[in-house]
């Protein structure tokens, strides 16, 4: 059996190589990855160019997010830092903020920033503002590198985890609860050894993806302690553990001599694995935790039986001849039993993902997010479909009745027990359709691989931004309003002149909020300038959902008051 064994290695080969092309394609096609927390604003404005150097540089996000690694940095056209001290962060931790040198030179400079979101992704960025009479020349700075080869990376190690746990969970699974001890055995206990050195390979890769990007440094800072320190601190840290515990009971229930105990490592080291999916990423942040963390682990737990079952199919149908039908036709029936509940169980927890992720119907076809779903969903009715061939033809015409009182395996003898008709056709179409199935769950996780670095819809309707321009006198006001939902919102004033650099107006801006629809009469609050007709206001005066009419009184001398309208549609 020598070559069947060889030939299922080529096959778990190809399955790595499937899942690791799967995750270039689909990000390739999917663009740059965006995690939960977004750039809202900045201060200095992008593009713009100032008549004085501002003494701090500020980066607003829609979500809580850490500078332990990372940090907001600032440089001249040569490359110089010009920032100075260490970057800081506001009490509710959605601005980041750095202090600049004193006595700048005229000139473009470039703000770059490398933040941790609060869903544990990375997330970074950059903008362009100048200082002097000059507007802005991007041509003068050197364009900071692209994250993209990393972002990469992050897929294919992602993809990687992914496979390598849920095949050992998996098949792990199958021997302990599946499997009749028989021919085949030896080799799947391999596999399983096999996949968990996989999973842990990819998780050592994401860790040091996560340094990378995280510090801008590549590789390098993956050898620095304190900055592994930091990674692993957050929901990455302990995600790993878990994963790492699940690995270790798929590894020893494989060792272990007593079924029971078999049964009991390789279970909780599954449902161990199936959880540690959970504890990082878009479900630490949903709208409905419970639903979305249970709902994930749920996710992973029966793909990992679907899986790891196939691959242990997939082992007996190459390791076991025609002399053993009744029990090898035993073991597929169980197999097919188990794979029933767990395509129930998988798309039970995908609705609900799919609804505490996405939300509507139009999302769903209208958001990268959405349609890298309907992309993983189409994969996967392509799975059921191989799947419902085995079942209802292929197993049925494999399948006959074995002489009463025939043993196939533990427990009582089985009048009746299903056996397997000598048609070695039938069996090798069986064969390849399994290995089928196998190929295309693994492109499966590849996609998921992309997915869970993709904000959701939820996730941008809770950080919406209204961005609204009018004309004045002297040129143009701009109107940005976020999150724009009731409640607390902060709201970006900023005019420029002609020429689109900024324009100091003047040093106080009184906004007047009113919301006629609720009877809500003019509000007037005075907002004090951050920058050269830079203004901004941080409070709760947008406390109700609605037409919200904001205007804009500027004195521009002590004889004429400019005032602007807008509207600016508030959210529940």
């Amino acid at each position: 059996m020598v070559g069947d064994e060889r030939a299922w290695g080529r096959v778990a080969t190809r399955l790595v190589l499937a899942v690791a092309v799967a995750a270039l394609v689909v990000l390739g096609s999917a663009g740059p990855a965006t995690a939960h927390a977004s750039l809202v604003s900045t201060d200095p404005v992008e593009g713009q160019s100032y008549s004085t150097a501002p003494e701090l540089v500020r980066a607003t996000f829609t979500e809580p997010v850490s500078v332990e690694v990372g940090g907001l940095a600032v440089r001249d056209g040569s490359g110089r830092r010009v920032d100075d001290g260490p970057t800081l962060i506001s009490e509710d931790g959605t601005t980041v903020s750095v202090a600049l040198d004193d006595g700048l030179a005229d000139g473009t400079y470039l703000a770059t920033y490398r933040v941790l979101s609060a869903d544990g992704h990375a997330v970074s960025g950059s903008w362009l503002f100048g200082i002097g009479p000059d507007p802005v020349d991007p041509s003068a700075i050197s364009a900071p590198g692209s994250d993209t080869a990393w972002e990469v990376a992050g897929a294919v190690a992602r993809s990687l985890t992914y496979l390598g746990a849920l095949s050992a969970a998996g098949l792990a699974f199958f021997l302990a609860f599946l499997h009749d001890g028989g021919p085949g055995r030896s080799p799947a206990v391999r596999l399983v050894r096999a996949a968990a050195g996989v999973a842990v390979v990819g998780v050592v890769a994401t860790v040091a993806v996560q340094a990378a990007l995280l510090t801008g440094d590549g590789l390098g800072a993956a050898t620095e302690l304190d900055v592994v320190r930091s990674v692993l601190a957050d929901r990455l840290g302990w995600s790993t553990l878990v994963l790492v515990v699940g690995l270790i009971g798929a590894w020893a229930s494989c060792d272990v001599r007593t079924q029971v105990s078999s049964q009991v490592l390789a279970l909780y080291g599954g449902l161990s694995v199936a959880a540690s999916f959970a504890l990082w990423g878009h479900d630490t942040e949903a709208a409905y935790r419970w639903l979305a963390v249970g709902s994930d682990a749920v996710h992973a737990a029966a793909a990992a039986v679907w899986l790891g079952g196939l691959v242990g199919v997939g082992i007996v149908l190459a390791q076991r001849d025609r002399r053993t039908p009744a029990a090898t036709g035993e073991v597929l029936s169980r197999f097919s039993t188990a794979a029933a509940v767990a395509v129930v169980a998988l798309a039970a927890a995908g609705l609900a993902m799919t609804y505490t992720e996405v939300g509507s119907l139009d999302d769903l076809v209208s958001s990268s997010y959405g349609r890298l779903v309907l992309v993983k969903v189409g994969l996967l009715v392509v799975v059921l479909a191989l799947a419902a061939h085995n079942r209802f033809r292929l197993l049925p015409a494999l399948a006959a009745t074995a002489p009463a009182g025939a043993r196939t395996g533990p427990g009582p003898a089985l009048p009746d027990a299903p056996t397997v008709i000598d048609d070695g056709h039938r069996r090798r179409l069986l064969g390849r359709t399994v290995r089928a199935e196998a190929a295309v769950l693994a492109v499966v996780l590849g996609v998921t691989a992309v997915l869970v670095n993709v904000t959701p819809p939820r996730s941008q309707a809770g950080s919406r931004i209204v961005e609204l321009r009018a004309p004045t006198e002297t040129g143009e006001v701009e109107l940005l309003v976020t999150p724009a939902r009731a409640g607390r919102n902060q709201v970006h004033v900023q005019y420029t002149d002609e020429a689109g650099r900024a324009a100091d107006v003047a040093t106080t801006l009184s906004i007047d909020l009113s919301l006629p629809e609720a009877g809500i009469d003019p509000i007037r609050e005075q907002v004090v300038k951050i920058a050269p007709g830079h203004f901004v206001l941080d409070g709760n005066d947008l406390a109700l959902p609605g037409d919200w009419t904001v205007t804009l009184a500027v004195r521009t001398d002590d004889f004429t008051e400019e005032r602007t309208s807008f509207t600016v549609p508030v959210a529940r």
